[in-house]
């Protein structure tokens, strides 16, 4: 039933929406459905099986380039009550850090990010919660750029409930379009 009802078709709509990012982004676009499988070692819950379907785009050169866990990426979460649609990196290995911190605490490239990153809250997306509690070091805790400082990761979501979502006429569209606005912050993101 899985097999049939979710991966088959998740795997064809995955391949149709990269077809599509790769037309906006002008350059090569692969994507990865995550596994069914939940990791249950360390957990609580030992629900063997994730209720959600999950994929994630990457354009192949961001993907290729130096550390693999800093490429941007536009997510897509299909669960039974909502769909989430989101863009950036989700994790910054090592130096990746040092130089988006860098990026953000410079002028010219920090307040490129903020202004971006306010239009989309603007626009009614959300971020997290930065993952610190202060400013690191070396930058002063009043820096203008603070709470973008405090993040260990640049993320940004769209939540569409399920009635909407259902409601879509070409869902690969309504999603690519989605991303296409998520396209500048995951080059700022890429050019780190």
């Amino acid at each position: 039933e899985y097999e049939a009802k979710v991966k088959t078709p998740g795997e064809t709509f995955e391949q149709a929406l990269s077809a599509k990012l790769t037309k906006l982004t002008g350059a090569p676009v692969c994507g990865k459905t995550f596994r069914i499988h939940r990791d249950v070692r360390f957990s609580k819950d030992k629900t063997p099986y994730n209720v959600h379907l999950r994929m994630a785009f990457r354009e192949e050169d961001a993907a290729q380039r130096g550390e693999m866990g800093c490429a941007a990426a536009y997510m897509l979460s299909i669960e039974a009550d909502r769909i989430t649609l989101g863009g950036g990196s989700f994790e910054f290995p090592g130096t990746m850090l040092d130089r988006l911190r860098a990026a953000i605490a410079d002028d010219k490239t920090g307040n490129a990010l903020d202004k971006l990153l306010a239009k989309y809250q603007a626009d009614g997306m959300r971020m997290e919660e930065p993952e610190l509690k202060r400013v690191p070091a070396p930058y002063a805790a009043d820096h203008p750029r603070g709470n973008l400082l405090r993040r260990k990761t640049i993320s940004i979501w769209r939540d569409l409930a399920a009635k909407d979502a259902t409601g879509m006429k070409d869902p690969v569209a309504a999603c690519a379009g989605h991303f296409k606005a998520l396209i500048p912050l995951n080059r700022w993101l890429a050019d780190l």
